[in-house]
């Protein structure tokens, strides 16, 4: 043997040594296994290339994988080349999974009888396309025992090329396909729950906030079904053009409502007029993008709404942590929301992009990231809620509870009071001469003096929640745990500071009654009122800007 001839064998071995370590083993494959470290690649640049092309012409030009084989919007085409050996003793079947479903077309190339066979599917081509009926693209192989096989696969699209192939074995394609159903069954389950919830909050109230989050919802959880192949599998499989269509729909849907949300729960119409602008042109963009998606290119309408989705994310950041600042009663689960979803999509994405491992987590971080946001955005709703019914219980004048909250607040503390045996006392207060002041006046100056005298009162309490405005000029505190007595050195105190104070000019004085709950006595809340009432209307009677209470009635009886 020659030298030459020597060095031949050498490096045909070593080729086959170099191949050798690239193939998938499939004796070692007892899960799904990532296949990026195992397949090569061959950049066709005009999409132009044949099959027989790359079989006969290219095949020099494969590189192997490096890192991740995600190559984002590209008017190239795809080729992969991937060895498998199959050592054992048996025949075997597995399958190649592509778990990115936005994929327009795929071809699978394989070897039956020595003779190359090929499925054509992808998203562009109705479902029943797919060799096994799943929500992504799986290709069943079967290899002989002690033989090897190699396959090509083409792939194409006007979206994100984003090649994520896997090889599993039947009882883990079994197994990971029962655990994805749990999964999407609790995932959408949630979503159906809070979607009901909400639709009956939104008809209870009738708040707008409410149907922005309800839409929102409504859309976002669709968006999530094309996003992971479930509408194309089950609600459309014969529709590939609305399939690729309803992605760009309900994106910008989910735009236009997740900013409009954003403008309502947040307030941004009062006092954060730059976020609002900036707000009002993401929405009229959006739904732009949802009338001209019919019209024009995948491509072109899918990174127009990729800036937009940047922008709506950083105005919605931006809103959320100016709130938070601000302490805004919704803001911290706006923002946790948020901050949460972010966070899924950042795995998600590092994990596409060969950062994170390949697992259940990983995978789906970014629709677990949106129910918990989902949940977080129900928690600000609720919040929300809270504020309409305290807002009803709000006097729009003076801006301290009104007299429905008072009678609220009355007949509960009564109730403790009598039961438990512990004190409260009721002061009734009117605003001497109030009438004289409109006459004079006029209404607007009588509307400051009343803004003015409830600052003066609240600064005079402890608790500027035991302070109702009871209607008209007529005030009313409500002293828990306080006594009869006690009752009277506040109610003086506060007669005090209001004769002590020049309010716009004006002389201002009040008169008070005061009355308490008698433990061991038949008493009812109606009759605790009526003696604080028939108190006031003595104070009145006697000279007014006085404090009176039963006792004091009954000393001149």
């Amino acid at each position: 043997m020659n030298y030459i001839s020597y060095t031949l064998i050498c490096l045909s071995v070593i080729g086959q040594q170099l191949l050798a370590s690239t193939a998938v083993e499939l004796t070692k494959i007892n899960q799904e296994t990532d296949l990026t470290p195992y397949i090569q690649l061959l950049e066709d640049k005009h999409a132009e290339y044949s099959f027989n092309d790359v079989l006969e012409r290219y095949q020099d030009q494969f590189t192997p994988s490096k890192g991740s084989a995600n190559f984002g919007f590209t008017q190239s085409a795809w080729w992969v080349k991937l060895s498998i050996n199959n050592f054992s003793e048996q025949q075997t079947t597995t399958f190649i999974r592509q778990n990115y479903q936005q994929i327009d077309h795929i071809e699978f190339w394989k070897q039956i009888n020595n003779e190359w066979k090929v499925i054509h599917t992808g998203d562009r081509l109705i479902h029943s396309s797919r060799p096994i009926n799943t929500r992504d693209f799986t290709f069943p192989v079967q290899l002989d025992a002690q033989s090897s096989k190699t396959i090509y696969i083409r792939f194409s699209t006007q979206g994100a090329m984003n090649i994520g192939l896997s090889i599993t074995n039947t009882e883990s394609l079994i197994f990971n396909t029962s655990s994805e159903q749990l999964f999407f069954g609790i995932y959408y389950g949630g979503f159906i729950v809070l979607v009901i919830y909400n639709l009956f909050l939104f008809l209870s109230i009738k708040e707008k906030a409410f149907i922005y989050y309800l839409l929102y919802l409504i859309s976002y959880g669709l968006y999530m079904s094309v996003h992971n192949g479930l509408s194309f599998q089950y609600l459309w499989p014969n529709s590939p053009n609305w399939h690729n269509q309803s992605l760009l729909v309900l994106l910008s849907l989910s735009l236009v409502f997740s900013v409009q949300f954003m403008r309502e729960i947040l307030d941004t119409k009062t006092d954060l007029i730059w976020a609002d602008r900036i707000s009002k042109f993401l929405i009229v963009f959006s739904g732009v993008l949802f009338f001209v998606c019919f019209f024009i290119s995948y491509k072109t309408v899918i990174f127009l709404i990729s800036i937009a989705t940047l922008a709506a994310t950083i105005i919605i950041m931006a809103v959320g942590i100016v709130r938070f600042w601000q302490k805004h009663p919704a803001s911290l689960y706006f923002l946790s929301a948020w901050t949460i979803l972010l966070l899924g999509v950042i795995i998600y994405m590092l994990k596409t992009f060969g950062y994170l491992p390949h697992n259940a987590f990983t995978q789906n971080s970014f629709q677990l990231g949106s129910l918990i946001e989902m949940l977080l955005l129900s928690l600000a709703i609720g919040d929300r809620v809270k504020q309409l019914k305290m807002k009803a219980f709000i006097d729009p004048l003076t801006r301290c509870f009104n007299r429905r909250f008072f009678e609220d607040q009355c007949e509960s503390l009564f109730i403790k009071s009598y039961t438990q045996n512990v004190p409260l006392s009721l002061l009734m207060i009117d605003v001497d001469y109030f009438k004289n002041i409109n006459d004079s006046s006029g209404h607007l100056v009588g509307d400051n003096i009343l803004k003015a005298i409830t600052e003066e009162l609240k600064l005079g309490l402890d608790d500027a929640n035991q302070l109702f405005r009871y209607g008209g000029e007529e005030f009313a505190i409500l002293l828990k745990d306080t006594e009869l007595s006690d009752a009277l050195v506040i109610a003086e105190r506060l007669r005090s500071l209001i004769e002590q104070r020049s309010i716009l000019g004006h002389r201002v004085t009040i008169s008070v009654g005061a009355s308490e709950v008698q433990s061991g006595k038949h008493f009812s809340v109606q009759e605790l009122q009526k003696a604080a009432d028939k108190a006031l209307y003595h104070a009145k009677y006697t000279g007014r800007n006085k404090v009176c209470s039963v006792l004091n009635i009954l000393a001149t009886e």
